[in-house]
């Protein structure tokens, strides 16, 4: 058996953000994994690009190898060092419906095809500082993934959060605002034309709406 965390900071975003802040940059470049909230639901983050970090949270939630993470990020131009988009009226897509609870599949570049073994990989810039802030400083993609072991329901109350995860994460930050219950509205844009997955925060109609707007 896995050895359990026995030293989980629990940090509170909003009575000293820039300690929260600074923890979860030093805990994101060692490979440290930690609980936070979104734009949507809490999420448990890391370096996806650390294979350490990403093993820990595949580990926890019980989850298949071969399924992907959302990524966060900062801006449009951060995904764009990950990703191959087709033509610059994706590009243009993006920067109108972010920031969002909207979560893009993207094809990937052939450099980040190899560092992640993966072909394609949802991409979403959050509405929220803390989120944002932390992708900024760091320059890289956050794993964005719910807290919760597989087929269970998705965990958002922070006190069931901390008696059921704080011995398996290195840091768990959290606000007293409520927190959204529902998940971010997942699309596929690897084709081009936007192609529902998964219906959350906002509903599709708005986002092919946007889409199909001449407003470039």
């Amino acid at each position: 058996m896995r050895k359990r965390n026995i030293s989980c900071e629990i940090i509170s975003i909003e009575k000293d953000h820039k300690k929260a802040l600074v923890r979860a940059y030093e805990l994101f470049f060692s490979g440290g994994i930690f609980i936070y909230p979104t734009d949507t639901i809490y999420g448990i983050g890391g370096n996806r690009f650390n294979t350490r970090a990403t093993k820990r949270i595949k580990e926890i939630k019980w989850r298949e190898e071969q399924k992907e993470f959302i990524l966060l990020a900062s801006s449009v131009e951060n995904i764009r060092k990950y990703v191959r988009l087709k033509d610059k009226r994706i590009f243009n897509f993006l920067r109108r419906i972010f920031p969002n609870p909207i979560s893009v599949i993207l094809q990937l570049n052939k450099i980040t095809v190899k560092e992640l073994k993966s072909k394609t990989a949802a991409f979403r810039i959050p509405d929220n500082e803390f989120c944002r802030d932390l992708c900024e400083i760091t320059s890289l993609p956050l794993i964005s993934t719910s807290v919760n072991k597989r087929s269970s329901e998705p965990m958002n109350s922070i006190d069931k959060i901390v008696a059921e995860f704080a011995k398996e994460v290195d840091a768990i930050f959290y606000w007293d605002k409520e927190p959204q219950k529902k998940v971010s509205t997942l699309i596929d844009l690897t084709e081009g034309k936007p192609k529902l997955i998964r219906e959350g925060a906002i509903k599709f109609q708005k986002i092919e709406g946007i889409y199909n707007s001449n407003e470039y």
